[in-house]
């Protein structure tokens, strides 16, 4: 499987609280509205900001032998490479 990522991309997703907005919390992912529907992509919201708003990072699936993958799957291990670099015990 071949995956690219951007983390330099210019949006910001929110929830409504009460009468305001809060920023996404982490394992936020967005599949549907601003993702190419032809291509498998998606934006995954992996961090916990205390001040301002989380920015998320954009993946797209260029090639994987085993097509159609499991959305899920995909997602969830994506999710959980963001926390495997052996210096830090947060997220990268």
């Amino acid at each position: 499987m071949i995956i690219i990522t951007n983390k330099k991309c210019q949006t910001w997703y929110f929830k409504s609280q009460g009468s305001g907005l809060q920023s996404a919390g982490p394992g936020t992912i967005v599949t549907e509205t601003i993702v190419d529907k032809s291509k498998f992509d998606f934006y995954l919201v992996s961090q916990q900001v205390k001040q301002g708003s989380a920015q998320p990072t954009h993946y797209k699936i260029l090639y994987t032998d085993f097509m159609p993958p499991n959305p899920e799957a995909v997602f969830e291990l994506t999710y959980k490479l963001c926390y495997l670099y052996y210096h830090t015990n947060a997220v990268i």
